[in-house]
């Protein structure tokens, strides 16, 4: 009980706009990563949060702008702590310099519960939907006296509502994807494979800026159209039938999704 009272009136601070960094000494954290981390600062407060664990790859972006595929981020009252393993020490020096950075030797339970218990964390929130069963079962009795409660997005609750410059990045994917589907469009012609026409998609979105697809396009050629999540083959364009092209460009993690008809030829 008393430290948990002692939790309660540290966490009455929302947390300070500069974190700790294990090399860099204190480090300002740059808008909107600061509002953001205030935002559920402020709703670990209202549910007697002392922390939460994010295992979400999207979730830590959106908090920290750390890209690691091997990743989780742990967040209290006064600290951001991304676990991460020696592949993305680089990338988060570069990404996240305010944030304390632990590389983790072997991604297990362990590292993940020093780190609750180094802050003495009594109640740390985390998403069922994103914790696996098997890791759960590893970290709950490592963790003690720590105690894991299931909070169902929390992150992702925030993230539903996009700020201006989410809503620009979505823009920006959506441009790209439709400049790149005339482009290829006016390009097609009897003959050509649905798997030529997806691979050109592909490269023409890369070429303007995008990272990449937001997923594997779709090209489907007359009755393939009808099959969901069709997989481009060797089926060729023909006068004869309609094409389906399902595509989008992902910008800065952010995507587009559309689809359209064409017709090559005369309908």
């Amino acid at each position: 009980m008393r430290q948990e009272a002692r939790s309660l009136r540290g966490r009455r601070r929302l947390g300070p706009v500069v974190e700790g960094d294990m090399s860099a000494g204190r480090v300002r954290i740059p808008s909107p990563y600061r509002d953001r981390i205030a935002r559920v600062r402020e709703e670990l407060l209202r549910r007697k949060l002392d922390g939460y664990l994010i295992c979400d790859r999207m979730d830590q972006i959106w908090l920290t702008g750390f890209t690691g595929e091997d990743g989780a981020v742990l967040i209290t009252d006064t600290r951001v702590v991304l676990l991460t393993d020696g592949r993305f020490d680089e990338t988060a020096d570069r990404e996240a310099p305010w944030a304390r950075k632990v590389l983790r030797k072997q991604r297990t339970p362990d590292v993940t519960a020093r780190e609750l218990r180094r802050y003495r964390l009594s109640r740390v929130g985390f998403d069922p939907r994103r914790l696996d069963v098997a890791t759960y079962a590893g970290l709950r009795p490592a963790a003690k006296p720590t105690r894991l409660v299931a909070v169902a997005n929390l992150i992702g609750g925030m993230r539903l509502i996009k700020d201006a410059g989410e809503v620009e990045k979505i823009r920006r994917a959506i441009r790209i994807a439709e400049r790149v589907f005339k482009r290829v469009a006016g390009r097609i012609r009897p003959g050509m494979s649905e798997r030529a026409i997806a691979a050109k998609l592909v490269y023409e979105m890369q070429a303007a800026g995008a990272q990449g697809p937001s997923f594997p396009p779709i090209v489907a050629v007359g009755a393939n159209g009808s099959l969901p999540h069709y997989e481009p083959g060797d089926a060729q364009v023909s006068g004869r039938h309609g094409v389906l092209i399902d595509w989008g460009a992902r910008c800065d993690w952010y995507v587009s999704d559309l689809t359209r008809m064409v017709w090559p030829g005369s309908v």
